[in-house]
């Protein structure tokens, strides 16, 4: 390919004709007759200011987010057109189709939108599209050429160049082309607009100082510096999704070729290097590729490297020129995945993999992702545990998410549960409920101890906050942390004296024990205990002295006392069986022992006489 000086007229006039000056006048050959005087009037501006033309076209504005599609210019069906492709280069559409000059496409924040600039109604005015194509509408209506527009990050304003004072000058316009206001005003070239990621300032390329060099500006125009200055072109700047960097294209070595510096314009750093043209470099929206156009195959094709330089890759190839890429940025929204009331690891999988609540992403909106929540998850505490309740999005254990457009918390709530041990002590003096396991932090659980034939139980131990120490059988814990209760039991011994210095058999002991810490625990066998006691203690001090006293007595008692104790196990047994009904096992429990000693003492008795005195009169 045969050189031509950097700034000389053979480059210019050929950067012109295949349309790679972005600032240059465009067109095709069947164009000329109607850009005949637009070209004869750039180009002697041009050559008087001295300034070189540019050679490709810079993509506009790049906002953060997932790689989208690639917007860019074609003349490949004889026209300049928009394209559209995907970001490997597959999947190529023609948006416009008019016969026009259609250029400079540039996306919308939230990629809903393309704004360009076309030359359909006779000047070059800032047009806007929706993505697919439809839909267009004209921003601006001048008589002047309105080229290259930007949009700032909110997606509210877009900045252009526009030649309406008679040289070119940065403007910025409402996003419906209301409201436009000058930004610079100064007799020199300034173009090339870019917005700052977070929009307070704007980046171009003036040759005010007589070559092409890259300044920065606050949004509204102010504070003016410039970036590079090294008598060289550098032109089309265009800022990285993260603000910290700005490529842009340069022939400081002899060629033009894509650089990268810092947003302050330090550490510049040159990217490619093949003696072709390169140029409109336009970051990928996740900041890892740049995009860009080169004739390196002699004509003018979309290419993609690492942002580092490496890596290159050819997108188009068809032997029309494509230039302008302009990457779509997919909008990303902050969800944070979070576990209540404890956060950590062990909670939650996101998309199979384990995570550590709260962690927050940066998701596609409308993407599908899979939360699930593990249960039940062991405590730092021993005896505490979390078991999963529900999460904030209404979905199951194990659901698919679906990236809202909004910033969102999804939170995965937990239910504390404490452990409550139950045990024997001895494990052969009787039995206790229920059994050991995990219940809910607040819970109120009823807890039962029931002695073993020749057992008593002498208390209950427990530990734990919330737990029960004491000596009724029945009785209550609240679950406000890990709880261990032990009933103790011990052997019913003759230790305990009865009445009258009557030694207390271990029956006797028994027995009390049925009537106070069983059938009596509840409040309604209180009440049925007492009232028994204010009838037995009318007549059994009587009774107890005279068996206390009488040989006869004691040995008649003892034949008497067999039945009454078996009557007060099987009433015993009865609450044991129903005590989780509380006052009804009482009731029960002394229906029982009522019945069975109405049978044994009054029923069984009478008819024995009944059937004695039959026997007797027969007899006689």
């Amino acid at each position: 390919m045969k050189k031509y000086p950097v700034r000389g007229g053979e480059r210019k006039m050929r950067l012109v004709r295949d349309s790679l000056g972005r600032r240059g006048f465009r067109g095709d050959a069947h164009r000329a007759g109607r850009l005949f005087l637009g070209v004869v009037l750039t180009t002697t501006l041009i050559f008087n200011m001295g300034l070189t033309l540019l050679p490709t076209q810079q993509a506009w504005a790049t906002f953060p987010g997932a790689n989208g599609k690639i917007a860019f210019d074609s003349n490949r069906d004889g026209d300049w057109e928009i394209f559209v492709m995907d970001a490997d280069g597959t999947d190529e559409n023609k948006l416009t189709d008019n016969g026009a000059v259609d250029y400079c496409p540039a996306w919308s924040p939230d990629g809903s939108k393309i704004a360009f600039d076309s030359d359909r109604d006779g000047d070059s005015e800032i047009f806007v599209m929706d993505a697919d194509g439809t839909d267009e509408n004209k921003l601006t209506n001048n008589g002047a050429v309105d080229w290259c527009p930007v949009w700032s990050p909110d997606g509210t304003k877009i900045a252009f160049q526009s030649d309406i004072d008679g040289d070119w000058e940065i403007f910025v316009m409402n996003a419906d082309g209301t409201d436009q206001d000058q930004l610079t005003n100064n007799g020199a070239v300034d173009m090339d607009p870019n917005w700052s990621p977070d929009g307070s300032k704007i980046a171009f390329d003036s040759n005010r100082d007589g070559d092409l060099e890259i300044f920065v500006m606050d949004a509204d125009g102010t504070d003016e510096n410039k970036l590079t200055n090294n008598g060289a072109s550098d032109t089309g700047p265009n800022w990285s999704p993260d603000g910290s960097k700005i490529a842009f294209s340069s022939d400081i070595d002899g060629d033009y070729e894509i650089f990268v510096m810092n947003a302050d314009g330090t550490d510049q750093n040159q990217l490619t290097d093949n003696g072709a043209v390169d140029g409109g470099p336009a970051w990928s929206p996740d900041g890892s590729k740049i995009a860009f156009s080169s004739d390196i195959d002699g004509d003018s094709e979309i290419f993609v490297m690492d942002a580092d330089g490496t890596d290159e890759n050819k997108l188009t190839n068809n032997g029309a020129s494509d230039v302008d890429p302009d990457w779509q940025a997919i909008p990303l929204v902050s969800i944070t995945i979070t576990s209540e009331p404890v956060q950590g690891s062990g909670f939650v999988n996101v998309d199979d993999s384990p995570i550590t609540t709260p962690q927050t992403y940066s998701w596609v909106v409308g993407e599908t992702h899979r939360l699930e929540a593990l249960s039940p998850v062991a405590g730092a505490d021993t005896g505490t545990q979390y078991v999963w309740a529900s999460w904030t999005d209404g979905g199951g254990g194990s659901h698919d998410y679906v990236v809202p457009a909004a910033p969102a918390r999804v939170n995965a709530t937990y239910g504390t549960q404490y452990y409550l041990t139950m045990q024997a002590n001895p494990s052969a003096g009787g039995t206790v409920s229920p059994s050991s396991g995990w219940h809910s932090a607040g819970e109120s659980v009823p807890i039962q101890a029931s002695p073993a034939g020749g057992y008593v139980l002498s208390s209950w131990s427990g530990s734990g906050t919330g737990n029960y120490t004491g000596t009724a059988a029945s009785a209550i814990v609240t679950m406000n942390g890990p709880i261990t209760e032990t009933a103790n039991f011990a052997r019913a011994t003759c230790g305990p004296t009865a009445a009258y210095g009557s030694a207390m058999a271990a029956e006797v002991v028994y027995m009390r024990y049925v009537r106070d810490q069983q059938m009596g625990s509840t409040p309604t066998g209180r009440i049925l205990r007492d009232g028994w006691n204010a009838f037995y203690y009318l007549w059994s001090p009587t009774l107890a002295r005279a068996i206390a006293s009488s040989e006869l007595l004691r040995g008649l008692f003892r034949v008497l006392f067999a039945p009454l104790l078996g009557t007060v196990y099987l009433a015993g047994a009865t609450f044991t069986a129903i005590s989780w009904a509380g006052d009804i096992a009482s009731i029960a429990a002394f229906a029982v022992a009522a019945t069975l000693s109405t049978a044994t003492y009054i029923i069984a008795p009478v008819l024995a006489l009944r059937a004695a005195v039959k026997w007797r009169r027969r007899k006689t």
